[in-house]
Order: C-alpha cells, then sequence, then structure tokens
C-alpha cells in the first residue's frame, strides 16, 4: 500500500515547472511554518494539559494517588496515540492532512472531557458507604474515570509527532535531526503554554475561556497545516527505496532502544517529580510558581533536544549522545540535593511583587534543574535516531519511541512519590535517581569508544564522591531557627511533615513552611469547632473538612454528637495529629464515635450520601493548588447538598491573608448558596484575625434561647481552654451579625468559581506582599469598619425575632474587647487595657471571675 508514491505531480500549478524559484523558495519556507505550526500545537496540549489537572483535582480529589492518576491518564493516552498513529503514520500520502485532522479531532474532543467527568460520579457514589477499605478500589475506578475523560485528545495529541515524522524527511539517517528539532519547538510550545495559564489565560479569560482559546490554536494550526499541505511539494516514499547511502551502525535489537527509550522516560518525570518537591521547601506552590518550575523544566528538555539535533549534524552516534545524557543527569542529580540546600539554605523565597518573585524562582529553577534537564532532553533525539536505523519507516520509529518513553513517564513519578520518597526520604530519592541514571549510561555505553567510556566513569567517580562528601540522607529538609527543636520527621506522597517544638509549644510544618496549627493556641483552634456545634439546636452527625493538629475537631468531646468524621489531605498529618497532639486534641481520634479519611474532602462531599447536621471548613491557605477550591461557589454548593434538614456549614477564613476584595469574593459566592449567613469572630486577634461564614440551611434553628440552652449544657462539661465559655454570654461575644446579600460590595463582587478561581489567583499576589510588608490582608482599621458597619445594620427576620437585648448587649462587648485587641496590634497597650477591663466588667459575674482570675494568676 505504501510503495513509492509521487504526490508533487497531481498539486503543481500548470505551466509552473517543478523546479521553479517559487517552488524552491516554497519548499525552503515549509519547515520553518511547520516549526510555528507545532510550537502552537505544544502551547495547546499544555494547556489542556493543566485544565485537566484542575478538573481532576476538583470531581477526584487533590490527594496524592489521584493527582498521579491524572496525570498517568493523560500519559496513557499520549503513549497509545503515538504507537496506533506510528503504526498507520507509514501509510499516509499526505501526512500533513493527517496532522489537520488530528489537532482538529483535539479540539472538539476537548469539549467532551468535563461531561465525562460528571458522568463518572454516580460510579464513585456507589463505593462512599461501602464498608472496609476500598481505597484501592476508588483509585482505580478515578484511574478508569480519568483515563475514559481523556483518552481520545490526548491520544490525538501523541499521534501528532508520529506523523510529522512521516512528512519531515525522506532519508533515515536524518530523522532523529529532523524529529529533534520538532521536538524541541512542541517542548518550547509548551514551556509557553504553561506559563501563559496563569498569567494570562485564567486571569483574562477563567477557564472556560482558556479552553476555548486552546482549542481556537488547535483550528488555527489545522488550517496552517492544510494551507502548508497545498503549497508544499513533497515524497512519500516506502521502506525499501530509501535505504542510506552510507553504511550505518547495527544493533543487536530494536528492543533495547524501546527499553532505553522506556528508561528514559521514567527517568525524566521522576526528577521533575522529585525537583517539585524539593522547590515546595522555599516557595508556597501556588499556581504561578508550579507553572513557573514546569516551564523551566521544559525549556531544559527543549534546549536538549536542540543540542542532540546539532550533535546529530555532525554525526555524532546516537549511542554516544544518549549515553552522554544519561551519564551527564546522573551526576548532577547525585548533586542536586547538596547544591540546592546549599543555594537556598531552605530560606522561604520572596519577592517585592508577582513578576519579581518569579524571576527569582526562575532563575533558581534554572540553575537547579537546567544542568539536569538538558541532558535529559538529548536522548529521546537520539534514540529516535538510533531506531530509525532498524526501522526505516519513520512514523513507526517515531511511535515506538514515543510510546515506550511515555510508558515509563507513567511509572517513574509513581515510583519516586510512593515508594522511593516515603521510604528513603526526598535528598536519597533523588541520589537513588541519579544512580539509576548513571547505571542506564554504563548500560548504553557499552561498546562505545574510549573518550565514553572515560567520560561514563568520570562521572560515576564523581558522583561516588559526592554521596561520601555531602551524605544525602543527612541534608536537612526543613530549617529551623532560634529555639525550633524538631521532633519528628515523616515524608510522604504530599511532602514532608515536620512536628517542631518552640519554647515548649509544638506545631505541625508541611513542606518546611506552612504551619498546620500549633498546641499554643489551643484554645482559639477549639472554638473553631464549638461555636458551629452551639448554634445547631442537636447535632448528631458532623463532618470536618481538615485536621491539622486535631485540636479544632476535639470540641467534639465537649458535645452529644454520635458520628463526627474528619477529612485529611495528607495521611502524614493524621499519624502526627495522633502521636504527637494527642495532649492537645484531649486524644480525640481514638473516640470510638470518630471516623478519620485520609481524602480530598471536595470529591468526599461530592458522592457521599451521608447527610450532615454540621459540616465545619478548616482554615486552609487561598492560594495554594487543591485547597483553594474550597472557597468556591461550587463547593460550598456541593457542602449544601451533604446538608441534612436544619443543618449549617460553618466555613472558617483566615483575614490575614486575603484583601478585602477577595473577601467580598468569597462571601458573595457563600451568600449565592447560602442565602442565609451569619458573620462570628474566630478570636479576638486584630493581627491575624479569622472569621467564620456560617450559613443555615433553615434560619428558623437560629434562636437565642436554643443556642443558649447548648451554651449552658456546655458548662456542665466546661472547656476550660475557653474561659469566656463558662456563661451563655460568651458564646455571643464572637457573634458580628447576618450578611446582606443585597449590599452592593457583595453585589458586584466577582464569584469565585471553578471556571473562574479569581481568590486563587489574585490572593497569591497578595501573598507576597504581604511577606515583603506591603500589605497585612484584611486585618486593622480596614477590617474594623467592615464589622462595625454589619453589627450597626439593623437585624431582620429570625434573626431579630430570637434576639434579645441582653445578646445585643454581649455583642457591644464582644466587639470592644476585639477593638482592644487592635489597639494592642497598633501598639497602644494602656489604652487596650483600659478598653478591654472596661468590656469585661460589664460581662456576668461568671466570665469575669474565670478571666479576670486567670489574668490575676
Amino acid at each position: 500500500m505504501n510503495c513509492s508514491i509521487d504526490s508533487s505531480a497531481k498539486r503543481r500549478p500548470l505551466g509552473r515547472p517543478a523546479n521553479s524559484k517559487r517552488t524552491a523558495r516554497v519548499e525552503r519556507r515549509a519547515p520553518v511554518a511547520l516549526y510555528w505550526l507545532f510550537f502552537l500545537s505544544g502551547a495547546a496540549a499544555l494547556t489542556y494539559e493543566v485544565l485537566w489537572m484542575r478538573r481532576f483535582a476538583v470531581l477526584l480529589g487533590a490527594d496524592a494517588p489521584a493527582t498521579a492518576a491524572a496525570l498517568a491518564a493523560f500519559f496513557v493516552g499520549f503513549g497509545l496515540g503515538s504507537y496506533l498513529l506510528g503504526r498507520i503514520a507509514t501509510r499516509l500520502v499526505r501526512p500533513l492532512r493527517a496532522f489537520a485532522v488530528l489537532e482538529i479531532i483535539t479540539g472538539v474532543s476537548a469539549l467532551t472531557v468535563d461531561p465525562l467527568l460528571r458522568v463518572s460520579h454516580s460510579a464513585l457514589a456507589l463505593l462512599s458507604d461501602t464498608t472496609g477499605d476500598t481505597a484501592a478500589t476508588e483509585l482505580a475506578i478515578k484511574i478508569g474515570i480519568a483515563i475514559i475523560s481523556v483518552l481520545v485528545p490526548a491520544t490525538a495529541i501523541g499521534g501528532t509527532l508520529p506523523v510529522l515524522a512521516q512528512f519531515i524527511t525522506a532519508r533515515a539517517d536524518s530523522l532523529g535531526i529532523r524529529v529533534g528539532g520538532l521536538y524541541a519547538v512542541n517542548t518550547f510550545g509548551a514551556c509557553a503554554g504553561a506559563l501563559a495559564v496563569p498569567a494570562l489565560l485564567l486571569p483574562v479569560l477563567g477557564v472556560t475561556g482558556a479552553l476555548g482559546a486552546a482549542i481556537a490554536i488547535n483550528v488555527c494550526v489545522a488550517v496552517g497545516a492544510l494551507l502548508l499541505d497545498r503549497s508544499t511539494d513533497y515524497v512519500v516514499t516506502s521502506a525499501a527505496s530509501v535505504r542510506s547511502a552510507r553504511s550505518v551502525p547495527r544493533y543487536p535489537s530494536h528492543r533495547g532502544t524501546l527499553v532505553f527509550a522506556a528508561a528514559s522516560g521514567a527517568i525524566a518525570l521522576a526528577f521533575e517529580a522529585l525537583a517539585s518537591r524539593a522547590f515546595a521547601l522555599v516557595h508556597e506552590n501556588s499556581v504561578y510558581s508550579f507553572a513557573t518550575v514546569v516551564a523551566v523544566f521544559l525549556a531544559g528538555l527543549a534546549a536538549g533536544a536542540g543540542l542532540a539535533r546539532w550533535g546529530l549534524r555532525r554525526h555524532v552516534g546516537p549511542r554516544a549522545l544518549a549515553t552522554m545524557g544519561w551519564a551527564g543527569a546522573g551526576a548532577w542529580m547525585v548533586l542536586f540535593p547538596a547544591l540546592f540546600v546549599r543555594a537556598t539554605g531552605l530560606d522561604y523565597l520572596t519577592g517585592r511583587g508577582i513578576f519579581t518573585h518569579e524571576a527569582q524562582l526562575a532563575l533558581l529553577a534554572a540553575a537547579a534543574l537546567l544542568p539536569a534537564s538538558v541532558c535529559l532532553g538529548v536522548v529521546l533525539p537520539a534514540l529516535i535516531q538510533e531506531r530509525s536505523e532498524v526501522e526505516r519507516e519513520h512514523g513507526l520509529a517515531v511511535g515506538g519511541i514515543l510510546a515506550a518513553n511515555t510508558a515509563g513517564a507513567i511509572v517513574g513519578p509513581f515510583v519516586a512519590l510512593f515508594a522511593f520518597a516515603p521510604f528513603a526520604g526526598l535528598w536519597n530519592s533523588v541520589t537513588m535517581l541519579g544512580g539509576f541514571s548513571l547505571v542506564s549510561a554504563v548500560v548504553a555505553g557499552r561498546g562505545a569508544a574510549k573518550t565514553i567510556h572515560r567520560c561514563v566513569l568520570a562521572a560515576v567517580v564523581v558522583s561516588i564522591i559526592a554521596v561520601l562528601v555531602t551524605a544525602p540522607g543527612s541534608l536537612p529538609r526543613i530549617k529551623l531557627t532560634g529555639r525550633d527543636r524538631l521532633l519528628h520527621l515523616r515524608e510522604g506522597a504530599f511532602g514532608s511533615v515536620a512536628i517542631v517544638e518552640h519554647n515548649g509549644y509544638r506545631r505541625i510544618k508541611l513542606n518546611n513552611y506552612y504551619v498546620l496549627g500549633g498546641s499554643h493556641a489551643a484554645g482559639d483552634e477549639r472554638l473553631q469547632g464549638h461555636i458551629p456545634l452551639l448554634l445547631h439546636p442537636d447535632p448528631q452527625r458532623v463532618a470536618f473538612l481538615g485536621l491539622g493538629t486535631g485540636i479544632s475537631f476535639s470540641a467534639i468531646t465537649f458535645h452529644p454528637i454520635r458520628k463526627a468524621v474528619a477529612l485529611e489531605l495528607v495521611p502524614e498529618v493524621v499519624e502526627a495529629a495522633r502521636d504527637w497532639f494527642g495532649d492537645a486534641n484531649l486524644n480525640v481520634l481514638t473516640d470510638p464515635r470518630v471516623k478519620l479519611r485520609a481524602e480530598d474532602a471536595r470529591s468526599f462531599l461530592a458522592v457521599t450520601r451521608d447527610r450532615w447536621d454540621v459540616i465545619v471548613g478548616d482554615l486552609v491557605v487561598p492560594w495554594r493548588r487543591g485547597e483553594s477550591s474550597l472557597y468556591t461557589r461550587d463547593s460550598f454548593a456541593s457542602v449544601r447538598r451533604a446538608l441534612a434538614p436544619g443543618g449549617l456549614y460553618c466555613q472558617w477564613i483566615p483575614l490575614y491573608q486575603i484583601s478585602e476584595a477577595e473577601f467580598d469574593s468569597i462571601a458573595a459566592s457563600f451568600l449565592d448558596v447560602f442565602p442565609q449567613t451569619t458573620l462570628w469572630r474566630g478570636d479576638f486577634n486584630a493581627g491575624e484575625a479569622v472569621v467564620a461564614l456560617i450559613g443555615h440551611a433553615d434560619m428558623n434553628s437560629f434562636r437565642s434561647e436554643r443556642v443558649d440552652a447548648r451554651m449552658r449544657s456546655l458548662m456542665t462539661n466546661p472547656d476550660r481552654s475557653n474561659p469566656y465559655l463558662s456563661h451563655p454570654a460568651g458564646l455571643w461575644l464572637y457573634f458580628v451579625g447576618p450578611l446582606d446579600g443585597a449590599d452592593r460590595r457583595f453585589q458586584v463582587a466577582p464569584r469565585n468559581r471553578d471556571v473562574d478561581p479569581w481568590v486563587e489567583l489574585a490572593s497569591a499576589q497578595l501573598h507576597l506582599r504581604i511577606q515583603n510588608g506591603q500589605s497585612r490582608g484584611f486585618v486593622g482599621r480596614s477590617l474594623k469598619a467592615r464589622l462595625d458597619a454589619i453589627r450597626a445594620a439593623p437585624l431582620e427576620g429570625t434573626v431579630a425575632a430570637s434576639t434579645q437585648a441582653q445578646h445585643i448587649e454581649w455583642r457591644d462587648r464582644g466587639a470592644q474587647i476585639w477593638e482592644a485587641s487592635l489597639l494592642s496590634f497598633e501598639g497602644d497597650n494602656p489604652a487596650a487595657d483600659r478598653l478591654a477591663l472596661s468590656a469585661i466588667a460589664q460581662l456576668p459575674a461568671e466570665i469575669q471571675a474565670v478571666v479576670l482570675g486567670k489574668a490575676v494568676r
């Protein structure tokens, strides 16, 4: 079927000779045009991958297994496309038309991913109420769902390079050179796409608009390919007629090349996964920082492909190139842990603005990642060239190598994150990976020239010396300052979880910087559980979205609940709460009423059949991927569906991490789902203020006499860490008032949604300004003005009918105590003391005795 076919005569303009100057000029420009088209194709492909990963995190979960499953799903489709289209490409007479068709299929099928994911929820719901350990089954179903949803577009994306390989060269001995160029520009396009998604597409267009932009790029690439097809003369030739005139080295078996291709993919993606873990130790993992690190890594792969092309043009042997690439990458990976710790000091990376911060991060990533990623980028084009010298069909050769490489890329991150990191630790894992790369170099270099052997031997010797000198396993994974003392450190797929003691208090730190809570503020943390539980007249079934130290969750021990579930994303945090914070959380995790689930809150709520009287959303970081989605209107709607009749939902918000505009966006999104919402303070700390949005499914359950009755029940089993709760007045000190959905600020605020993650994007930029002292978040006088305005608004409806004058009086005393905290925060301690003592003096004697007595002691 694929005999020598000359299609150029059919498409040359009548009356114009085949060797005319115009024809020659067009054919000279054709590779440049094709490079630009494939650059855009790579940008669109990476945009899809980022958008799909975000969608998977929402619907399938943001826990490590679900994230790995989503990544594997894309690679399964990509590898399948490389293999299938590689075999079909040998029969194509017009490869550019096939390339255009693949681009159209990618764009059209991308529209089906979200509907398929939504339909999949019924399968997950079947497991939500089953008994026993269903984690493995759930993961298998999630992998299946992810694969099915992206199979068609990912397969089409994976088939583009094998198809173009059939077009770009009629000589087998130049395949690695030509494909290396295409691979390089495509990877540079992916680098551009990684940067464009958070910097341009999401802020300007949102998720839906970004998806539309990627589809538009596919269409433009398809049109460009068709135009290029019409203007370019080419010959598609069979394998039998394209034997190279010069002799080429023969290798024992093409299967060895495929094994090397699989090893290349496994090493590259495993290193990227482990390097991302390392960078998480020195910066907050926002969407911007994630894109920057990925872009630098992709740029290195692209530069390596360009370097391979340069070497192949100068007749450097493909096996020699691959050997040198692995040797260089292996030596650098062995050195990476010590160099990274020395260069960063594990200090938190800051910048005066988002551009400065990402520029600094890009420079650090370039210094840390580029040497290894460039070396790894050399390998794939070299292996394609080697395979072409055994398999003369261009598309088949490229498809086979890409399929094997993708298979390795699926396995590599799984092994690195779920096998190496938890048992060997981060730095040892990177070192072991470097050793694996060096072994690949030794095996690949058998029979090579003595110069190659010497280079590999030098890399091995340098690596052994580096291991002996630097001792990677002893390198720090957490920055300790002042009186900090490391008590415990455990690594897992999500990162390192450390227990740090400071001045006699313990706290949990995730990935060196992110504090999940500590024993020094046990009263305030437990209050975040007390307030919602006291506002419900009879909380029997409660769910906490987030565990941390377990102190907030321990509020359930003071209330007559029947069942409580705690959801925690990081399994190692559950262990830390149980083993190191039992005294602070009152050993709540041993309570027979408690059930722990180490999984994503969004995915759990979306499929659970249980209905809950009270659901409490813990404080989460608004810019962190996986956590920020808990502040979206879509998440609030999932919680609303999981509430029992008369239930309530409490979402805690760290005002010191967001601006007033972001608070308005979250509150407006919350009010869309819970029109009956009240606002409560979480403490009397004006410098790091937290508030709760409490949405009531039925406002009739909000009656002051019921709340007071619940408070009197608590007084029979008092929580000594919360002295204000020694009288019914204590709870009302934290009450601010109901939120009015008709408020203009909420009316005009942008809604925070999964498709428009406004808060995630904006809060990441605010975080940098806070770190540099340019902002303090929504705290201080601006917060006081807003709280006073809410408190001054007249009460209406059920709240007005059920709230008595004494409750309003107690609320005002709470506002005074909070204002005293504000004065202290501003440095006026004498005025703060006078105002606080005046307010407390007007509270019931029970509170005065406990609070002032404690102060005297």
